[in-house]
């Protein structure tokens, strides 16, 4: 007798026709999450869409809940070199031509910055 493990996909909504993402929290991180099951909106009534969406979504919780197994730690140099570069590329590029249009970096978003990478 085999037994048939379902693969999680996406849910379609019965009443408005979107499909979501729903999943089970797991059970060592559901704490630090402070919910059981997580759900969030593909924003699409097409299945395949969904089902791109879908894998894309679900790659990033995983990728953050192995963050939260982790839990925080220093990063090297080279991977905060890493990690600021886009955002540092972006912003000279803004200001290349006219400097003087920069006035003030937002030192308030550093933790809402960092912390979704796990870093202190």
């Amino acid at each position: 007798m085999h037994m048939v493990l379902a693969m999680s996909r996406p849910y379609r909504h019965p009443e408005m026709g979107i499909y979501w993402l729903r999943k089970r929290v797991p059970a060592d991180i559901s704490d630090k999450i402070g919910r059981e099951v997580v759900t969030k909106s593909l924003g699409t009534h097409d299945p395949e869409e969904a089902r791109r969406k879908y894998a894309k979504l679900l790659a990033e919780l995983e990728a953050e809940w192995a963050g939260l197994r982790r839990g925080k730690r220093r990063i090297t140099d080279r991977e905060a070199h890493f990690l600021a570069k886009p955002i540092g590329d972006a912003w000279l590029e803004r200001f290349r031509e006219n400097p003087s249009e920069q006035f003030y970096w937002h030192t308030d978003i550093y933790r809402g910055l960092w912390m979704c990478f796990g870093v202190e």
